[in-house]
């Protein structure tokens, strides 16, 4: 069973920061699915983005190199990513339901020489923390690569402790390509991080009839 995303709630003492989007204000979409779509980060949203990549460990997700170093990181690392840059990608993504932000996406180390780029998803709003809404984040952003980009190969990384993330990833038709031993730290602890990748070959199978995604 998945869990659905909530409509927003009309109490504001009840709402958390991904909850709280001006109303009158269409965001703009770059693609959109049936369930999330990606668009440009804003502005407004800053202290959302703040808090869903306030650990280390999730901001990494999204931007491997940005280290901060200011209480006010959020508006550095705003201004590195929305500009225009052509080794990196971030968009906000949005529920479709009511239009709400509920996290991050990135390809990110995108290299032209070599056709390649890393793929990293924040699902901010934990009502939205399932495969539906991940499945196709994953897919918008691989189209984005594939179709738009024109690479050949996509990689991310996936704590191997992080089930939903991984079966996402392995029904998409991503391949493990090895594991890179304590890697990370979460909780004080070292964990193992899995490396897995998609191919242009890869999505031209499952675009493929009857393939689906």
């Amino acid at each position: 069973m998945y869990a659905a995303c909530q409509p927003v709630d009309t109490d504001h003492s009840a709402m958390t920061p991904e909850d709280v989007h001006p109303l009158d204000a269409v965001p703009v979409l770059n693609m959109r699915g049936s369930v999330v779509a990606l668009g440009p980060l804003r502005d407004d949203l800053l202290p959302t983005y703040e808090h869903w990549l306030g650990d280390p460990s999730q901001l990494a997700v999204i931007d491997r190199r940005y280290r901060p170093s200011r209480p006010d990181w959020i508006h550095g690392w705003y201004r590195k990513v929305s500009q225009s840059r052509p080794d990196a990608q971030v968009y906000t993504v949005w529920s479709t339901r009511d239009m709400a932000p509920i996290g991050i996406a990135a390809l990110q180390e995108i290299n032209d020489r070599s056709r390649t780029a890393e793929l990293g998803i924040v699902i901010g709003n934990p009502a939205c923390r399932d495969a539906i809404h991940l499945n196709e984040t994953h897919w918008l952003l691989l189209r984005i690569a594939f179709d738009i980009l024109s690479l050949e190969n996509v990689m991310t990384r996936v704590a191997q402790n992080d089930v939903l993330a991984r079966t996402t990833c392995e029904r998409l038709g991503f391949n493990v390509i090895g594991v890179r031993r304590a890697a990370e730290q979460e909780g004080g602890r070292r964990r193992d991080t899995v490396l897995m990748d998609y191919t242009s070959a890869d999505y031209a199978q499952r675009l493929e009839p009857g393939a689906g995604t």
